[in-house]
């Protein structure tokens, strides 16, 4: 699975979680919001994917998703990021 397959996958999980996910250029790295009681994911698209995934991880483990369908490595890279913030 190649990194740029999990990136995407994260983020259609974002999706189904109520998220826009935005991708655009600037001086930021990326994070989640909510503006005007719309849930968005801002991601700098100037920034490696690898580290995407790693921010989208970090975002999604603040969620519940036992009942969610995802691959096996999707769910062990959210759920490290899970342990680390611990």
């Amino acid at each position: 699975m190649t990194i740029q397959t999990i990136l995407e996958d994260m983020m259609e999980i974002a999706r189904s979680l109520g998220y826009t996910v935005r991708r655009e250029k600037g001086a930021f790295r990326g994070g989640a919001c909510v503006l005007n009681n719309q849930k968005i994911i801002l991601l700098n698209k100037h920034i490696p994917a690898e580290t995407l995934t790693v921010t989208l991880a970090r975002i999604l483990a603040n969620h519940d998703l036992e009942n969610t369908v995802m691959k096996p490595s999707i769910r062990a890279a959210i759920l490290r990021e899970l342990d680390r913030a611990a």
